[in-house]
């Protein structure tokens, strides 16, 4: 008895303090892209965008197994991507204002600076959807009003029926420097749920990346289609690569055939989500027109699994199967 009463005020203090975490991590956003961040503790930060030019996707297929020599690699930085000049405000500037620039230089948002270019805040379409003018004010339960304490709600009310920028502006403002990778500014968009990221240099806004920005980027880098394919063997060799260098594959228990240009994937897979991962591993090779999927699914990988690519006429050659729980077996 003496024990359990040192232990049970433990294991409550304990309780509690774990439960207070977790309130605290959802408030933060803490849980928000998950896979981002696990690929950002996995992954080198500092990472190169390939950018093929016109002549590299006449010979894609080299240009996979051997980027070094055929593709152009381009170490993508804010300052490359950014939107310049910037269209701002100053703190001033009423509401009205505001909405009125943004609908007639049709951009989301706008940066708030001071005379000398000094960037001190940022105003989104976001920021005005909460108005009472609209009848959208936040309406939260009394109890909620008192967790939180006035200092929220009264925010709150600023935002709301504010009629001076300086008064529903964001504080302080997500930004990044013109070095900075797109790999950190997509960081930055995803952690903070935001959609424009301002670029600073010395305090000064010099720059914005929108989402918008980083699409046109997207669509330049793909692979441009109606180029003259590769060969068939390059084609296959291509995607191999790309399968053996991922870890959800399987080892070589899935097979590629080519002809003309018509991809077959063929051999055995535990988890459906494979099938997707390897036709999209196929698609993304120059010179793919049609991908056919012949892969079949087994939940079995001991027996049926090397069973069934040996049916598929996938020839096993390392005999490793990732299972579901990620856990490689031998």
């Amino acid at each position: 008895m003496t024990t359990l009463a040192y232990l049970i005020p433990v294991a409550l203090f304990l309780g509690a303090l774990g439960l207070s975490g977790f309130l605290w991590a959802l408030r933060s956003g803490q849980y928000d892209d998950l896979d981002g961040a696990a690929e950002r503790i996995l992954i080198d930060r500092d990472r190169i965008l390939l950018v093929p030019s016109d002549s590299d996707q006449r010979a894609a297929g080299r240009d996979v197994l051997s980027s070094s020599r055929k593709i152009r690699r381009v170490r993508m930085q804010a300052e490359s991507i950014m939107t310049k000049p910037v269209i701002t405000t100053h703190a001033n500037a009423t509401i009205a204002e505001a909405v009125e620039l943004m609908l007639s230089k049709k951009v989301s948002c706008l940066p708030v600076a001071n005379s000398d270019g000094t960037l001190i805040g940022i105003v989104s379409k976001s920021d005005f959807l909460r108005r009472e003018e609209l009848g959208t004010q936040r309406v939260r339960p009394r109890w909620l009003e008192l967790d939180l304490g006035p200092g929220t709600t009264a925010n709150d009310y600023a935002r709301s029926n504010g009629r001076i920028i300086h008064q529903v502006m964001t504080t302080p403002v997500i930004s990044a420097p013109p070095g900075a990778p797109i790999a950190d500014i997509v960081d930055l968009m995803m952690q903070h749920r935001i959609n424009n990221v301002p670029i600073v240099d010395r305090d000064r806004v010099v720059g914005i990346i929108t989402r918008t920005d980083l699409l046109l980027v997207l669509i330049r880098a793909m692979p441009k289609q109606g180029t003259t394919p590769p060969d068939d063997d390059l084609i296959r060799k291509a995607i191999l690569a790309e399968l053996q260098s991922q870890t959800w594959s399987g080892g070589d228990l899935i097979d590629v055939r080519v002809s003309d240009g018509l991809v077959e994937l063929k051999g055995a897979i535990v988890d459906e989500r494979q099938r997707k991962a390897a036709i999209v591993a196929a698609e993304k090779v120059a010179g793919v027109g049609q991908v056919k999927d012949s892969l079949l699914l087994s939940r079995d990988p001991f027996g049926d699994g090397f069973i069934a690519a040996e049916k598929a006429g996938t020839p096993s050659r390392v005999p490793l199967v990732l299972l579901p729980s990620h856990i490689t077996w031998t």
